[in-house]
């Protein structure tokens, strides 16, 4: 892991400091996230304030309210169609709730994982015209589905896509086309998640036809938690959507099954964050598309039952604890493969493929394999000679890229930088994993395979206090883009360290009669920096505050340690 701090030139803070106002140390954070003006920093810490961009910036924005009023205007049918990731299951719950408003004539549908897999299908449009809908709206899906949305116009059925994801360079035949990734789209935001871009669709709906616009904002929570689960780069807009969901979430002005689940999770006495969102809200909403179906999910999101929302949640959970069963064994045969297959001799794209494994997981155990191997990585699950996979991609190498590169191996593929997923048949893998390696050589490094931590300053010991924990409490949310400071300090000595669980480092760093606690999680490879007190050691880490019965003290999260 190599350590980069940014090169800022002392007198460079000093002179921002003066200026605004700031500690030398908060001024060096700021600046190195290229914070720099007043104004900068004024919307940077009332991101609720800023502006939001325009919804008819998008292309096709005005057309798709305007035939969405007229289908219901008409008393016809709109079907609304997703995906089963968090992403897609807060799109559809969104666009399904909203548009319920103004119909009775509005249904939605999420395709099975495994029977149907990704996007539009020919049995969800068949679906479709047997309830006689007129208009499919997609949700976090749809952007590549040429052959399907032909097929739906061949039926009589009109679509609306909205997406997020990189389109192909020829576009499906649909009515219209929100993604801000297309070609000349004007949109300055390009990293909306899905339920971004259907957030969108509903706020332009209003502004068109003088409603209301809490209608739309009333949904802000759902946003908030699409947009935290996708993983997209927390800046802009994202930043704006995400902390003002967030902030109606810790209101309590939230609907009654995002309310159960939080219970679930024991958070209802909790400030929410992104984190909360990301490693505990976010993994349950996701175990119904894993392992069952995603419907689960988008009744709970939908329902104003109290009975119902109890049920559901207390399913999803149950459904999570299975997904993690499954997961793990899924990531200990993946790290099987890669011994067997490779060795010491890890190549600079890891490929791995399985008649068993469960199709569910398959993108969660690639996003431990690159955090293992720091290397994209594809994981496919054939079923009857048709595999379905899921890649993740490190820092500077685009995986859409990759399999563009290699589609002619391939079924079917889409996706983004960092994550894709593919279909593929049993005798195109030789070809296709020959093919994809070539090309990940030509355009890998070796210097990209050096995992990077972004240091945000360099800290003393005494800088660590509750100023400062208030300070990083100001910049929330955080997410790619946007991460939580991560600091340094150089020789200093570790105390009272011993390893917890057979896998987990605790110990002590001093500075004269100051003590902090550290935890480093999974560093059980380190012990031996911190065996001695005697020895020196640099540590990276995140300043938080740890609870335990009742008594909060600041705890280093440790991020790396070297001698």
């Amino acid at each position: 892991m190599k350590w980069q701090l940014k090169d800022i030139k002392p007198e460079t803070i000093l002179e921002h400091s003066k200026v605004n106002k700031t500690s030398y140390l908060f001024s060096n954070i700021l600046l190195s996230r290229e914070i720099v003006t007043k104004k900068d920093i004024y919307k940077y810490f009332h991101p609720e304030n800023s502006e939001l961009y325009d919804p008819f910036l998008l292309t096709d924005m005005n057309k798709s309210v305007e035939k969405i009023h007229d289908i219901i205007e008409s008393d016809k049918k709109i079907l609304v169609y997703g995906d089963y990731d968090v992403d897609g299951v807060t799109s559809t719950s969104l666009l399904y709730l909203f548009f319920l408003k103004f119909s009775s004539e509005v249904i939605y549908y999420i395709p099975d994982r495994e029977k149907e897999g990704y996007g539009l299908s020919k049995r969800g449009i068949d679906h479709a015209k047997e309830k006689n809908v007129s208009l499919i709206i997609t949700c976090d899906c749809g952007i590549n589905s040429i052959k399907e949305i032909e097929y739906a116009n061949s039926k009589g059925i009109e679509t609306i896509v909205t997406d997020h994801h990189q389109p192909d360079a020829i576009l499906p035949k649909a009515f219209s086309i929100i993604d801000p990734k297309r070609k000349n789209d004007i949109y300055p935001n390009k990293d909306l998640a899905g339920v971004g871009v259907a957030y969108k669709l509903i706020y332009a709906y209003c502004l068109k036809y003088d409603i209301r616009l809490k209608t739309a904002t009333d949904f802000l929570d759902l946003v908030a938690l699409g947009t935290a689960a996708d993983i997209v780069p927390m800046k802009d807009e994202n930043r704006i959507l995400t902390y003002r969901g967030i902030k109606k979430i810790n209101s309590g002005d939230i609907r009654i099954g995002l309310a159960e689940l939080i219970r679930t999770c024991n958070l209802q006495e909790k400030k929410l964050n992104v984190s909360d969102i990301v490693f505990n809200i976010a993994p349950r909403l996701n175990a119904a598309g894993r392992v069952s179906n995603a419907k689960k999910s988008i009744k709970l999101l939908t329902t104003t039952e109290i009975r119902m929302a109890r049920e559901y949640s207390d399913i999803l959970d149950k459904e999570n604890l299975q997904r993690r069963t499954i997961q793990d064994d899924v990531y200990e045969s993946a790290l099987f493969q890669i011994q067997e297959k490779y060795g010491e001799n890890i190549p600079k794209i890891i490929i791995l493929n399985s008649n068993t494994w469960h199709p569910g997981v398959i993108g969660i155990v690639s996003s431990k394999i690159k955090e293992s191997f720091y290397r994209p990585n594809f994981l496919i699950s054939f079923r009857n000679g048709i595999g379905k996979g899921s890649g993740r991609s490190i820092k500077k190498f685009n995986l859409y890229n990759a399999l563009t590169s290699s589609k002619k191996y391939l079924e079917g593929f889409g996706g983004h930088f960092a994550a894709a997923g593919l279909s593929i048949k049993k005798q195109n893998l030789e070809n296709f994993e020959s093919s994809i390696s070539d090309y990940t050589d030509k355009n890998i490094d070796d210097e990209n395979l050096i995992r990077i931590l972004p240091i945000d300053a360099e800290i003393q010991l005494e800088n660590i206090n509750a100023t400062l924990l208030k300070f990083i409490d100001r910049m929330m949310p955080f997410g790619p883009g946007n991460m939580r400071p991560i600091f340094c300090m150089y020789k200093v000595h570790p105390y009272r360290a011993k390893i917890l669980k057979n896998k987990h480092l605790k110990f002590s760093v001093k500075n004269e009669n100051l003590y902090l606690d550290c935890m480093g999680w999974d560093m059980v490879d380190k012990f031996e920096l911190i065996m001695s007190s005697k020895k020196e050691i640099n540590i990276a880490f995140v300043p938080t505050i740890n609870e335990w019965n009742g008594v909060k003290n600041i705890q280093l999260i440790i991020k790396d340690i070297k001698e």
